[in-house]
């Protein structure tokens, strides 16, 4: 979807509003100068975060408005010309990007937005990652929707900001988080940098201290779940970058063998499941541990995992253990042991099929079906920058007759069942109010002119199908 795009002079938007919004999710709000992306407060780094605090900051303001970010928090800055190129060149080393927030700048850019864990710091960087690739995290900032520049909008994709719908923010992947780990805060990512004594991102490593230091970088991307590919990978990059002189490539691949070989002995070493019967025999009941959880947990994910679990579940048992306990909070885990209610299988139905497109194919061919329900259809369209889908969607009504029978026979399909006809009419009726609620989106560029205390809007109809103003 892309972003409306207009020219309001002078702003009659009410930034407290978007400000509000903004602090519930996390940011912090600041204050910009009209068509700039200069702050205009002197300390805004240090501002205090919260809804009232922020809404109190944008009251009478008229310029435009940023963010800056909490620890858990930074946003991804692709800038035009170069930074499409140099994304597209780190996604295919390393692997695609979730699908996250972004937002659309004036000269077709991207801000994408992730979550990381608290502990990562990162810095704002320029061009670390590649040419027009910077990093703005805690003290740094973007310039967010509705702001404009020279008359164009910022505007995010598929998340309107005073909707009701949260925007969905993805955690940035590990790849990511290692290489800005590594990347120096300089203006290029092809010579590496000798930088102060107390900073060791981006310093060089020098003969002696090479083969440690990607011991460590190895071992510390396999305790987050990466591939030995990407390990490997990760490791040529911060060999050919900083070690002086390079490792040769056999030794690179070496590191990473040792390393996965030393995580594995170290797993064995604190098994928690390691002596557990023996430990519920001395005390049967004593509460599960989190790592014994984490450990089962783990156990079921692996081929024949099932079976080990309940010969582990039957060695406890005979010592007296509170098994039924503990198959209690491994459901939990799991999600399972809940039974769905025919109201949430028939929605559960609806929305995947949404995506799919069959819905589509219930559009009547012509008006005379008196009966009816508004649908949604949802599709996915790729961003041409990041490779992410991106959500359109339109409502059409269907047949409804056509529709409940469809319905009933997926829901038979999938529980060996006929629904209930109250509940299938009630869900009916929430599809209605679905669709109604949450109308088509369209692409609208729009001209706004103001003449003798009247605004005009110029909208050619062929831009705005089925639509009048």
């Amino acid at each position: 979807m892309e972003p409306v795009y207009a020219s309001t002079e002078p702003r009659t938007t009410d930034l407290s509003e978007y400000a509000a919004v903004y602090a519930a999710l996390g940011f912090i709000p600041i204050p910009v100068r009209p068509n700039e992306k200069i702050p205009s407060l002197l300390r805004w780094q240090n501002q205090t975060p919260g809804v009232q605090e922020a809404m109190a900051r944008f009251s009478g303001h008229q310029g435009n408005i940023g963010v800056t970010f909490p620890d858990d928090l930074f946003a991804l800055d692709v800038d035009m010309p170069d930074g499409p190129a140099s994304l597209r060149k780190l996604i295919d080393q390393y692997g695609e990007l979730p699908p996250t927030l972004t937002q659309e700048t004036p000269s077709g850019g991207r801000h994408l937005v992730f979550r990381k864990p608290p502990a990562v710091r990162l810095k704002n960087t320029s061009r670390a990652l590649g040419k027009g690739l910077d990093i703005r995290a805690t003290g740094g900032q973007i310039v967010v929707e509705p702001s404009t520049i020279n008359g164009n909008s910022y505007g995010w994709l598929d998340w309107e900001v005073l909707g009701d719908e949260k925007p969905e923010i993805a955690e940035a992947p590990q790849w990511l988080l290692t290489l800005l780990g590594d990347a120096a805060p300089t203006r290029t990512d092809t010579t590496p940098t000798q930088t102060s004594a107390g900073d060791q991102q981006g310093k060089l490593i020098h003969e002696g201290e090479r083969n440690t230091h990607l011991f460590k970088i190895a071992c510390a991307m396999q305790g987050h779940g990466n591939c030995e590919t990407a390990i490997l990978a990760q490791l040529q990059h911060v060999n050919e970058k900083r070690c002086t002189p390079p490792l040769p490539d056999d030794e690179i691949q070496t590191i990473v063998n040792s390393a996965t070989k030393y995580l594995k002995e170290k797993e064995k070493l604190e098994d928690p499941l390691e002596n557990l019967c023996e430990k519920a025999r001395k005390d049967s009941g004593a509460p599960f541990e989190p790592g014994v959880i984490d450990a089962i947990l783990r156990m079921l994910k692996k081929p024949g995992g099932q079976a080990e679990f309940e010969r582990l579940r039957s060695n406890l048992k005979s010592t007296g253990c509170r098994v039924t306990e503990l198959d209690k909070i491994i459901n939990h885990k799991l999600g399972v042991g809940k039974e769905k209610t025919q109201i949430e299988i028939l929605e559960g139905i609806v929305k995947g099929h949404e995506r799919k497109g069959t819905l589509e194919a219930f559009r009547p061919t012509n008006e005379s079906d008196a009966s009816y329900v508004n649908v949604i259809f949802i599709s996915d369209e790729i961003d041409e920058i990041t490779g992410s889908n991106v959500q359109y969607r339109k409502t059409f009504g269907a047949p409804s007759h056509t529709l409940n029978l469809w319905l009933t026979n997926e829901f038979f399909k999938s529980t060996g069942k006929a629904p209930n006809a109250d509940t299938l009419k009630a869900v009916m009726n929430r599809l209605e109010a679905k669709a109604k609620d949450k109308p088509p989106r369209y692409s609208i560029f729009l001209r706004v002119g103001h003449f003798k205390e009247k605004f005009y809007i110029d909208c050619p109809s062929t831009l705005v199908p089925n639509y009048a103003l």
